[in-house]
């Protein structure tokens, strides 16, 4: 039910603001992190501006805090942790490794979200949880150390295909051969 959307066009010509309105029009149908009466559904949304992100693995971090209200702890694999929300599998698990699926990925402190009702971290029993992220200058991520950069946004984009993805990413840049760099 994931999907990836890749936005691209000159500066000036409102890709931002019609992200951003599609997010309002979520946010006024779903309620922000609530389950709507009559459609069991939980639509977690956000926008990440990528130029503001200081390394690219700060993206799982922001996306985490931003999202589900998550602080992963110093050191905590915040990667597996995102995933594991957005996916419901661990790199290990996904990977067929046998040992590493419910290994723990590292601790993360839930903290309320700002006028919302929290949902649980698997959606509640009886609702779908949907996270609608929206990650503006993009492009930002393939700067010059293009390899970690690159898998950041490849492993974004790989787990808004996956069958059971919960994620609907949307991804907004100026950049016009993004898709060839």
């Amino acid at each position: 039910r994931g999907a990836g959307m890749y936005i691209s066009g000159s500066s000036g010509l409102g890709k931002s603001l019609t992200a951003r309105h599609v997010l309002a029009t979520l946010r006024a149908k779903h309620g922000a992190a609530t389950a709507t009466a009559g459609t069991g559904v939980v639509v977690r949304t956000a926008i990440l501006n990528a130029f503001q992100l200081r390394e690219p693995g700060a993206l799982y971090r922001a996306a985490l805090a931003e999202l589900f209200g998550v602080d992963a702890e110093k050191g905590a694999d915040v990667r597996a942790l995102l995933r594991r929300r957005l996916v419901g599998e661990s790199d290990a698990a996904a990977a067929g490794s046998s040992g590493g699926g419910g290994a723990e990925a590292g601790k993360a402190t839930q903290r309320p979200r700002r006028g919302a009702k929290e949902a649980k971290a698997g959606g509640e029993e009886g609702c779908d949880e949907m996270a609608v992220l929206v990650l503006d200058e993009l492009d930002q991520l393939l700067g010059t150390q293009r390899g970690v950069k690159q898998e950041v946004l490849y492993s974004m984009f790989e787990w808004a295909a996956l069958p059971q993805s919960r994620l609907v990413l949307i991804g907004v840049a100026n950049a016009l051969d993004l898709t060839e760099r």
